[in-house]
């Protein structure tokens, strides 16, 4: 503060009309530094715009493939389902139609495995 207390208008003005005169001289540089940093920032903010869009488009269609091979596995679940449920109507209608004539019902049962544990699951104190 003491310096520009002790500078005289007169400097002051020399010295900001001189940087004006530079401008002026220089002011092609300035202007093609000016554009160069316009170009670089729309350049960047155009190849980040666009990895983002990717991106997410790219995501979006593998959430897409993966929606649609789920929904093909649930149709193909409610085929082997209904299937299922035919045979038990089948087995049923067999059964109650000719109770002594068990040669030809269809056996849909699930098997039933068991394994054998190798670690007592029991809290020993």
């Amino acid at each position: 503060m003491k310096l520009l207390a002790f500078t005289s208008k007169k400097a002051i003005h020399q010295g900001y009309s001189s940087l004006l005169n530079k401008y002026k001289t220089y002011q092609w540089v300035v202007d093609i530094l000016k554009i160069g940093w316009l170009a670089i920032a729309v350049f960047s903010f155009t190849l980040i715009y666009l990895y983002f869009v990717n991106k997410s488009s790219t995501q979006w269609y593998f959430l897409r493939q993966a929606n649609n091979d789920l929904n093909t596995i649930k149709f193909r679940y409610e085929i082997v389902k209904t299937t299922v449920l035919n045979h038990k109507q089948l087995n049923r209608q067999e059964m109650h139609d000719n109770f002594w004539s068990k040669d030809r019902v269809i056996d849909v049962s699930p098997k039933i495995v068991d394994l054998q544990s190798k670690q007592d699951l029991a809290i020993r104190p």
